[in-house]
């Protein structure tokens, strides 16, 4: 995966280079941000009685999905989503006020 960001990135204009990297640094600090809340959490006896509800799941092998801890610190969002949230989105259904999802997601993802 990282060698195929650098591949992409090296094709990308330096305009939106810059924009890129402002969006992968969000990125990388909402990581840290997670990190942190979760190795936290990983220390409260919450995470304990999971991962022993994990274990006796495992252990009666039922073919249900095991369901996510509520507990546990929302994942951080990409540098993609970032974007697309706060410049992407807003700018093409300016745009195209009558765009569907899919039509806006395929629209976004070619400006990415």
């Amino acid at each position: 995966y990282p060698l195929c960001a650098l591949a992409v990135s090296d094709e990308r204009p330096v305009s939106t280079q810059s924009t890129w990297e402002k969006y992968q640094d969000k990125a990388s600090a909402a990581k840290k941000k997670y990190d942190k809340a979760m190795d936290k959490y990983k220390q409260t006896p919450e995470f304990a009685a999971w991962q022993a509800r994990v274990q006796e799941a495992k252990v009666s092998d039922t073919k249900a999905p095991f369901r996510k801890d509520e507990n546990a610190p929302k994942r951080s969002q990409s540098a993609y989503f970032l974007w697309m949230n706060e410049v992407g989105r807003p700018a093409y259904k300016k745009q195209h006020p009558d765009a569907d999802i899919g039509t806006v997601g395929k629209a976004l993802g070619e400006q990415w």
